[in-house]
């Protein structure tokens, strides 16, 4: 990968795009997850305030989830939208005829936005440690088990992540925190200069109105976004300083306040234009739905929690750290360790520790918060694979020189050990470029490769795929609370044949009742009104936090769905 040049290094990112676009349509036609069916009833309404131009009624939830609307509106059109609002909660979302082919043509444009994310990503990334680099991260990201997962689900989580990175990484740029050393130039050219050494005015505002308005678009999607909101005051000050070091003295102070004042009016711009809500109330329509972020986030998550085995209602601590070893990318976790292996040979480049410091104030706010779930981690999957690819491509870059070491002592049977070893300085100045080049694609395409490996496992449910590593699903469903009702279109479609194809009631635990009724062949009633169904579906997390009831604990099921060993959902007939 050293000296990619234009016209290669663009279609290599266009690879990444397709490639995180094939990943994400796996689950395109999945079974119905259990908050889709509220954003298409969500979208129904936001679709009709804009039709009769009742701007007030695009405030939906506090979430707030605008993005999510605006983009199933754009994919279903006006129209078509419109049907899907419910006046009452009298009325199912999911037994509108026109659900399931409306919800299948709203997941596409939320994987394709998604894998746009990826590449972009990728391309900021390079400009902020070199293109071997940002290719690497791109091919980790493109193939994120979690990411990919979620890509098409109509959702906020997936979207939240993509957009979080882009205002990071942008204002990395922003901030003049992008370095290129010798060890990122092709081999046998001069070192290069920190980006940020010549101070360009122009570069500097770009980058923070991308930064700004990425992160508008996050906010709008959900208001979680404003716990990367600390890091902002923090780069414009530290950007500020390495001003005072590098550049003038007498106008340091004004490099903060211009990037932080710029930034602000890019965010506040795009969440006023593209929130019709926040046309004639602003304030009081953002303040509300911070007011409601709070609220929920310091009520523990209502159906309740799973962790280590345990039923609990308030997961503690210990949560997402579980979460996290079972769900980031099997690649991820190696090129991490990897970098952590190889720390201080790692060329130093100063954005490192500002993705590192982006983490860790991420997780520990997560960890503040009493509602606990497994995809909230998602917003930091796409930072930790930035990070794990500076851990791989030093692993590509050393390879050459320990081949050659290897190939020597092999024709040196003989010799003393160490004899034929290479000096320390070898690796990245000797090496030549073809074979520091076949180290680099090396190391990219076994990280590629060991990435989508879950993926591959799920199958046709991506949602499923957890880090094979530490067992996979099999582990994760003794960690934290698994399915998203991944199997439940299959489980219908059982029912269904075990019926006869005549009609029947169905039962299952209460927050799946809507989304389920999707693929059911009948009516479907909560797991507290089993004597009015014929059979009763229990889900892998109800079952998890012991929910199954108890005459059905002897019985054998009629049918069992399974993804990856476990069992999703276990069919009982009742009658």
């Amino acid at each position: 990968m050293p000296g990619l040049r234009g016209r290669w290094y663009t279609a290599m990112l266009g690879l990444v795009f397709v490639a995180a676009l094939l990943t994400r349509l796996i689950g395109l036609g999945g079974a119905v997850t259990e908050d889709e069916d509220q954003w298409i009833a969500r979208t129904g309404t936001f679709a009709h305030g804009l039709a009769m131009g009742a701007w007030q009624r695009t405030y939906l939830t506090g979430h707030p989830g605008v993005t999510v609307m605006w983009l199933t509106t754009a994919a279903l059109g006006l129209g078509r939208a419109q049907p899907f609002e419910r006046a009452s909660g009298s009325a199912d979302v999911t037994a509108v005829p026109d659900f399931l082919p409306a919800l299948e043509r709203a997941r596409a444009p939320f994987a394709v936005l998604q894998a746009g994310l990826v590449a972009l990503a990728a391309a900021l990334v390079g400009r902020l440690m070199g293109r071997a680099i940002g290719l690497t991260a791109g091919l980790l990201l493109t193939a994120e088990p979690f990411w990919a997962g979620v890509g098409p689900i109509v959702g906020m989580d997936g979207l939240l992540s993509g957009l979080l990175s882009v205002s990071l990484l942008a204002l990395l740029l922003a901030c003049g925190l992008g370095i290129r050393t010798a060890s990122s130039l092709p081999v046998g050219t001069a070192s290069g200069r920190p980006d940020g050494s010549r101070y360009n005015a122009r570069a500097e505002v770009g980058w923070t109105i991308l930064s700004g308005a990425a992160f508008g678009l996050a906010f709008l999607t959900k208001t979680t976004a404003l716990f990367a909101g600390p890091m902002v005051p923090l780069l414009a000050l530290l950007a500020g300083w390495l001003a005072w070091r590098a550049r003038s003295p007498a106008r340091w102070w004004l490099l903060p306040v211009r990037i932080g004042g710029v930034w602000l009016l890019a965010a506040g711009l795009v969440i006023w234009a593209v929130w019709p809500a926040a046309w004639f109330a602003p304030v009081s329509t953002v303040v509300r739905a911070i007011a409601f972020s709070v609220s929920l986030g310091n009520t523990p998550h209502a159906p309740g929690n799973f962790l280590l085995g345990q039923p609990v209602e308030e997961p503690g601590p210990l949560f997402y750290p579980v979460a996290l070893l079972v769900r980031i990318g099997p690649a991820t976790m190696l090129g991490l360790l990897l970098l952590f292996v190889f720390g201080a040979a790692v060329p130093p480049r100063r954005a490192i520790w500002p993705l590192v410091g982006y983490v860790a104030l991420f997780l520990l706010l997560l960890t503040v918060a009493a509602k606990k779930v497994d995809r909230y981690l998602l917003p930091v999957l796409p930072v930790l694979g930035i990070l794990a690819a500076i851990g791989w491509l030093e692993l590509g870059r050393r390879l050459p020189a320990w081949l050659t070491r290897l190939r020597r002592g092999a024709a040196r049977p003989g010799a003393p050990a160490g004899a034929t070893s290479a000096p320390a300085g070898a690796m990245g100045v000797s090496a030549q470029p073809a074979g520091m080049a076949a180290g680099l694609l090396a190391a990219g395409l076994v990280a590629f490769a060991v990435q989508v490996w879950p993926i591959l496992l799920a199958g046709r449910y991506p949602l499923a795929a957890y880090n094979p590593l530490v067992g996979g699903v099999r582990t994760a469903e003794q960690a934290i609370p698994v399915g998203w009702g991944d199997g439940l279109d299959v489980a219908g479609a059982k029912i269904r044949e075990l019926a006869g194809g005549r009609p029947v009631t169905t039962a299952i635990w209460s927050p799946l009742r809507v989304n389920f009724g999707a693929h059911a062949p009948g009516p479907v009633v909560s797991d507290r009104q089993l004597a009015q169904a014929d059979y009763f579906v229990d889900y892998v997390h109800a079952r998890q936090r012991r929910l199954t009831p108890r005459q059905l604990l002897n019985q054998r099921p009629a049918a069992v769905v399974t993804i990856g060993g476990v069992d999703y959902a276990r069919i009982y007939r009742l009658r």
